[in-house]
């Protein structure tokens, strides 16, 4: 009887000591449920803040759509206004029309006449440059060769 005793105070102790660990485990489990909650809290305050940041957007495309339609509405009141003027411009300047176009294209004429004329002269530097630049080449190309190879003789820079 003593020996079944021990046995069940052995076998109590171990289940003792696993009712420990399991308790353990259970808090753990609890203080990762807290910070899931925690975070779940954020997350719905972050989700209040998005909708109330939602309904400031639909507010604000409300607003737009407003904006649109008065727009739309302008616009149409535009082309009608657009089309009387045009209308009353046709009628009472024609004739001008014609002059404007002749003195128009005589200015154009000279304009380009004259751009003619400066696009030959920045072809002309153009040219001019390159050649500069080539014997500017050349002349840096000389100076590197050794002196025993210069066209020249000895040249001596900054000596």
């Amino acid at each position: 009887m003593e020996e079944t005793l021990k046995q069940i105070l052995s076998e109590l102790q171990k289940t003792n000591q696993r009712m420990v660990g399991f308790e353990k485990r259970m808090d753990g489990v609890e203080k990762h449920i807290i910070g899931f909650e925690k975070r779940m809290i954020g997350f719905e305050q972050h989700m209040v803040g998005f909708e109330k940041r939602m309904d400031g957007f639909e507010q604000r495309m409300i607003g737009f759509e407003q904006r649109f339609d008065n727009l739309d509405k302008d616009m149409k009141e535009l082309k009608v206004g657009q089309e009387q003027l045009k209308d009353n411009t046709i009628n009472r300047v024609g004739s001008y029309i014609e002059e404007i176009a002749k003195h128009v294209d005589v200015r154009f004429d000279e304009v380009k006449d004259t751009l003619d004329d400066q696009q030959r002269v920045i072809d002309t530097l153009a040219i001019r440059s390159v050649k500069n630049e080539s014997e500017i080449k050349e002349f840096k190309r000389i100076r590197q060769l050794p002196t025993t190879y210069r066209p020249f003789g000895l040249i001596e820079v900054g000596a």
